[in-house]
């Protein structure tokens, strides 16, 4: 990807903390055992709801298949993730982030 969204912009202002166990923000069990042991994942709340980062690149599976069209390919500190926003423990369409 050459360059995201302007949509996107304002990933780099939320404050992104490392998620060591992603798998507990999903209720569904499916996606709960899909996010179970994916390494590298990143959390924000924003609007009320939590912003899932999962890192994707070349060589690994995309990270939540069964989800992946609620997903969003962002750049956060120059890596590319796919973002998920989980309200409620289940993923939800994305929800566009407020300008400042």
């Amino acid at each position: 990807m050459d360059r995201l969204p302007d949509k996107n912009a304002g990933a780099s202002r939320l404050p992104w903390r490392a998620e060591k166990a992603p798998e507990a923000l999903f209720s569904d069990r499916a996606l709960a055992d899909a996010a179970r042991g994916i390494c590298g994942a990143l959390r924000a709340e924003a609007d009320g709801c939590v912003m899932l980062a999962l890192p994707i690149d070349d060589t690994s599976p995309i990270p939540l298949m069964a989800a992946f069209c609620l997903g969003e390919p962002w750049f956060i500190d120059g890596a590319e993730y796919l973002v998920f926003t989980v309200r409620s423990g289940s993923p939800t369409s994305p929800v566009p982030l407020r300008r400042a």
